[in-house]
């Protein structure tokens, strides 16, 4: 699945595939037992550690129904929760709930949820049936009852059978009890063919509008299994924790936003109040609104002289600068969060990163910065301070206000070194290491006439986003260059195509991709363009050649090897 930035409540839902292939049904239910601790829920608390997401229109899930009288479905034995009376009113509610379905004869280990209320107050009496229009919703696993000897309970076997009195298979809770708002939590265990895994829920009933409403739900999946290339393709997914805590008169929920690869742990944070889906994040003192800001608040960097947090961006760092006469500028740096580059059903993302150019004038004019983008050059446009002012006034203004989201991950070096040029015109090299991964990035800067034109190449990485089961890409790259000396800038690359390859480091030749076989390598004259940044001379020299995987060292030298067919296929 392609990984993408999210704010607000609206994480990606996790999906479980299910395999539609006949095997030998196998049961998960330890295993099972023991991923409960990752859904959890108590009095004005939530949390699901991995596999959440908050579902956001609750029509085409869930609804509370009015019903024109009690429910005839509605067993004897079962005894109502009542929570009130609430002021101002007088409102008081009595939820109804019990089990049915279910059973060792079932694929399914779960059983059906059944939730009434019935609402008091001085001019009615309405019923409301809790209806799920999403199967998954309904289902709950029975619980053992509170006076069971045992300490497990048996989700093969319903309440009814078991001669056990019915327990409650939802939790009830107020998160205050002087607001008729009610969180209900329950869990299902369900059981396929090849794959096993809980469903966790939590819904949140708004008596306070009218007609009541469910205000917000959350649903934890966990899987374990199936078939194909499920199994690999969930380790290279992104995954959602989400934990959530009344505060005063709403819920503050806490964000985080998982994502494997092939080289390290990258993730996003994101915190935020439930109901009204403001903004719940506190920035540090370092904190910098917008990358075009940081020049002029130098005052704002860490300890070690050189990173910034900007929200959206996470850590910045400052990776290099230059004082002239009459200004000063800073190269600066952060983790990418972007799909491969160049397949777009590919699962994992590629190994990438974002660079700005900023301009401090030591004239009277504000400082202004860029992203630099590989497809095009830069330019820094000087703007006046009323320009600025109203990018200030437009930012502290907006409503409502977005979320924001900080990315993170392993640990990232950054190796810069000038390979061309002078102060009025340069190109730099950029080495970026995370983990045990790199890529190599030029960045062209070109100040001999107004305004400064840079621009960005992307040379090579080692890096295999994962594609999927248990494939990975080999991005097209660099495998080797040659600067050519002479007074303008001109290099020749030597570019590997694009390859897919197997989970054994082999080349995968059974997937059919344009141009991969037989690999055509070209060789590619680069050159300097004042107005345009970086070009390609037309009509490059290409040959067909043996695949090849490369690896490239911390100071920035590739190295190549024969990428062999997988003989397994």
């Amino acid at each position: 699945m392609t990984a993408t930035r999210h704010t607000g409540h609206s994480p990606p839902r996790t999906i479980i595939w299910l395999a539609s292939i006949p095997v030998v049904l196998i049961l998960f239910s330890i295993h099972l037992h023991a991923q409960d601790e990752s859904f959890s829920a108590s009095a004005g608390k939530f949390q699901c550690r991995d596999g959440a997401a908050f579902v956001d229109n609750q029509a085409d899930t869930v609804s509370l129904a009015p019903l024109d009288a009690a429910p005839k479905d509605l067993p004897a034995a079962v005894k109502p929760r009542t929570f009130g009376p609430f002021p101002p009113d007088g409102l008081s509610v009595e939820f109804y709930q019990f089990l049915t379905g279910g059973g060792e004869e079932s694929m399914a280990t779960e059983t059906d949820l059944h939730l009434y209320l019935h609402v008091l107050t001085a001019k009615g009496k309405p019923w409301y049936e809790l209806q799920p229009h999403d199967p998954t919703v309904s289902k709950a696993a029975s619980r053992a009852a509170p006076d069971s000897d045992s300490n497990e309970p048996n989700p093969n076997q319903n309440e009814a059978e078991s001669g056990k009195p019915p327990s409650d298979p939802a939790d009830i809770f107020t998160p205050d009890p002087a607001i008729p708002l009610f969180q209900i939590s329950y869990s299902a265990h369900w059981i396929g063919a090849n794959a096993g895994g809980i469903y966790g829920h939590v819904m949140l009933l708004d008596l306070r509008s009218n007609p009541p409403r469910v205000a917000s739900r959350l649903e934890c999946t966990q899987g374990e299994g199936g078939g194909v290339c499920t199994a690999p393709d969930s380790g290279y997914g992104d995954h959602t924790s989400i934990s959530c805590e009344w505060n005063k008169s709403d819920y503050v929920c806490n964000q985080r936003i998982n994502l494997s690869t092939g080289w390290g742990e990258r993730f996003t944070d994101a915190s935020y109040f439930l109901f009204s889906g403001k903004d719940a994040y506190t920035p540090p003192p370092e904190a910098v609104n917008r990358i075009e800001w940081i020049p002029d608040r130098m005052d704002r960097r860490k300890p070690d002289g050189q990173r910034f947090l900007v929200p959206d961006l996470g850590d910045t760092d400052e990776i290099f600068s230059l004082k002239q006469r009459d200004h000063e500028l800073y190269l600066m740096a952060a983790r990418g969060l972007s799909p491969a580059l160049h397949l777009g059903l590919a699962e994992g993302n590629s190994f990438d990163e974002r660079f700005f150019l900023a301009e401090h004038p030591f004239t009277d004019r504000p400082a202004i910065a860029v992203e630099l983008q590989p497809s095009t050059a830069s330019t820094l446009v000087p703007i006046t301070y009323p320009e600025a002012d109203r990018m200030r006034e437009k930012a502290t203004k907006a409503e409502p206000p977005p979320v924001t989201s900080r990315d993170g991950g392993a640990p990232i070096t950054w190796k810069v070194k000038k390979i061309y040029g002078d102060d009025s015109f340069f190109v730099l090299q950029v080495i970026v290491k995370e983990g045990e991964v790199h890529a190599i990035s030029w960045v062209g800067i070109d100040q001999r006439s107004s305004p400064i034109v840079a621009d960005l190449y992307r040379l090579s990485t080692d890096a295999l986003p994962y594609y999927q089961c248990n494939r990975f890409v080999q991005e097209e790259n660099a495998a080797a260059y040659h600067l050519v000396p002479g007074a303008a800038f001109h290099a020749t690359i030597d570019v590997e195509p694009l390859h897919i390859t197997d989970g054994n480091g082999g080349l995968d030749t059974a997937e059919e991709i344009t141009g991969q076989v037989p690999a055509k390598v070209c060789t590619k004259h680069l050159s300097w363009d004042r107005a345009k940044g970086f070009v390609f001379a037309e009509n490059p020299v290409c040959r067909t050649a043996p695949a090849r995987s490369m690896a490239i060292s911390d100071d920035g030298r590739i190295t190549t090897k024969p990428l062999l067919a997988d003989t397994n296929q």
